[in-house]
């Protein structure tokens, strides 16, 4: 069984033949392979801070990454995490990202926006990505204009998510251990393992971008 480090395929990350031919390969022998793309599991937490918000019905959505830089490996190291999370709320793995387009504000400043074809009339994405050489690394994701912001407190490696006008803030259990214990749990389950259905669809729609 194997938990990969993003990306799934580091030689060459938009062969997407091979991804399918690896996926296939885990399930046929009884295995499970997950990628660590850990954003899902922050969705209870941003739920607890804007109840309001339904993210499955959502339209729009934003998320703030900051790779240590920005260059050719910067796309399979940043993209799986909000791909991931679209097609864990969007699923429409057949369908294609839509309208991509894609701005270069400075060396290390670069924005893409693209829509996604899942829910009931897709969802208008924007993805911000802003090189930041040394931890703690700012992040933030939202639907429909409603933006939590990864908070990190010292001591002890504490994460909050912060509404975007700093007014309030709740717990973040740290995303991947969340992941981590997922993942721990569905081996011992036991087979059979499909693959997880977020997998190829995002090699995809990186291969797009």
């Amino acid at each position: 069984h194997v938990l990969c480090e993003k990306p799934l395929l580091s030689g060459d990350p938009d062969d997407v033949e091979a991804g399918a031919r690896l996926l296939d390969a885990f399930a046929g022998r009884g295995l499970c392979l997950a990628v660590n793309a850990q954003w899902r599991y922050a969705l209870p937490s941003y739920l607890r801070l804007f109840p309001a918000v339904n993210p499955r019905a959502a339209r729009r959505f934003r998320m703030e990454l900051s790779p240590r830089a920005l260059g050719p490996q910067a796309l399979p190291a940043a993209m799986p995490h909000p791909l991931s999370l679209l097609d864990h709320l969007f699923p429409a793995p057949d369908r294609s990202l839509e309208d991509v387009a894609w701005r270069v504000d400075g060396p290390d400043a670069w924005s893409v926006a693209f829509r996604h074809p899942g829910g009931a009339a897709g969802v208008a994405c924007e993805v911000a990505l802003r090189a930041c050489p040394s931890p703690p690394r700012p992040a933030a994701f939202g639907f429909d204009g409603a933006l939590a912001r990864r908070v990190v407190r010292e001591p002890g490696y504490r994460l909050a998510l912060a509404a975007d006008d700093g007014a309030r803030d709740v717990a973040l259990p740290d995303p991947v251990e969340a992941l981590v214990k997922a993942f721990v749990a569905r081996v011992r389950k036991g087979p059979p393992f499909p693959p997880d259905p977020t997998i190829l669809p995002g090699l995809r729609r990186l291969r797009t971008l």
